[in-house]
């Protein structure tokens, strides 16, 4: 990897080189995935929702131990929310529970500046950057309940999966566009093969903060709650290089 620090280094600045190389990878893996979402002066996490990740890397080398690491992902990403409420009507106490698990399928591309440290027949690797995204799917399976003085209510539609729209327009309802930070830390053996694990932190709101009423969510939805929501993962990944 030193003697590829070494020819790369000038790759990445666009500077030509007949001794110029990069390396690419392929990696994979699964992910847990939270929400935080903040209404009404309060920010909440979910609980974590498993999801998976399948993309290519393409490493350039800018000096020794220093490389630039851009890559392309499929990522399944999301959360799952869980909202109750009581309410006192004419007819008596209600006791509402709503449970919400979004899938959220992204293509994501992100950039970091990683640092090599030798470590047995191996090396540590340590880096930091960012990521932009692109939401090509999403849909909720969402159930809900609502008793009256402790006895549950019949309500027709109270479960099912829905399709949301997605888009920057008045209608929709996720947002296309998420950005955030990234880091990682992991370790590549000396045959190509790489374990890492890495933090997603979104620093953008997917939702349309004036339009949760479209869709089952635990976010409310109520005069003034000014939901957001920012998506968080944790990816657990194997790769493989094929240049190393």
């Amino acid at each position: 990897m030193k003697k590829l620090c070494i020819l790369a280094s000038v790759a990445l600045m666009g500077i030509t080189s007949a001794n110029a190389q990069a390396r690419i990878g392929l990696i994979g893996g699964v992910n847990l995935n939270n929400q935080l979402d903040h209404y009404q002066g309060e920010t909440t996490s979910n609980q974590l929702k498993t999801g998976w990740h399948i993309g290519m890397l393409n490493e350039f080398c800018i000096a020794p131990n220093w490389t630039i690491q851009p890559g392309v992902m499929y990522i399944l990403k999301g959360g799952e929310q869980q909202r109750s409420a009581t309410y006192m009507a004419n007819d008596g106490m209600h006791d509402v529970k709503i449970k919400d698990k979004m899938s959220l399928h992204y293509i994501e591309v992100p950039v970091t500046l990683n640092y090599r440290i030798k470590a047995g027949s191996g090396h540590v690797m340590i880096g930091a950057g960012g990521y932009v995204s692109g939401l090509v799917s999403a849909y909720t399976n969402y159930k809900y309940k609502e008793s009256l003085n402790g006895n549950e209510l019949d309500i027709p539609n109270s479960s099912g999966t829905k399709h949301l729209k997605v888009g920057d327009h008045r209608e929709d309802d996720l947002r296309r566009w998420d950005f955030g930070v990234t880091g990682l830390i992991g370790y590549e053996f000396h045959n190509g093969f790489f374990l890492r694990g890495a933090v997603d932190a979104g620093l953008q709101d997917i939702v349309k903060a004036n339009n949760t009423y479209g869709f089952a969510s635990s976010l409310p939805s109520t005069a003034g709650a000014d939901p957001t929501s920012k998506n968080i993962s944790y990816l657990f990944s194997i790769g493989y290089y094929f240049a190393h």
